[in-house]
């Protein structure tokens, strides 16, 4: 991904600006080592206006599933990595992003009333810190192997 990036950047001038203009950098929008979510503290998440459910069961447990939603208009389409997407106006910066929207920053104080840090480059981005510092040094690196499945039929 980091190469992909890289690439692009320098054949688009457009996208080139979009991860490089100051105050932001191309590694602020793509970890070139492990990331939160790999080791397990981070994630992407985005809303929706549910407008209907079903419930279902599975291994005896009853859930809701949404099977007609709405999904809310954000700052951009999620995993756009650019300056468009950054929910404030730089690393470390507390001010919001112009772009940040009505239902932006919803989220955005749903994940933080839960404990959540929002990272700054990116609106759909959570990191749970606390989550980090209760494990420790135990952390993965997210390099996983599928060797056999243990998964079976609902029953």
């Amino acid at each position: 991904m980091v190469k992909a990036l890289t690439a692009l950047a320098e054949r688009d001038p457009e996208v080139k600006a979009g991860i490089t203009t100051k105050p932001w950098s191309m590694t602020y929008f793509i970890n070139t080592g492990y990331s939160n979510h790999q080791k397990g503290f981070a994630l992407d998440v985005s809303l929706v206006k549910v407008s209907r459910t079903e419930t279902r069961t599975t291994g005896g447990h009853t859930y809701l599933v949404p099977v007609d939603y709405q999904e809310y208009e954000m700052p951009t389409p999620i995993h756009e990595l650019s300056m468009a997407a950054a929910s404030t106006t730089g690393p470390g910066e507390t001010t919001l992003a112009s772009t940040m929207n009505d239902p932006a920053l919803a989220l955005r104080s749903y994940f933080r009333k839960a404990g959540m840090t929002p990272l700054e480059s990116e609106w759909w981005h959570f990191n749970d810190y606390a989550a980090r510092t209760l494990a420790g040094g135990r952390t993965s690196t997210g390099g996983f192997e599928v060797t056999r499945c243990r998964s079976a039929a609902p029953g």
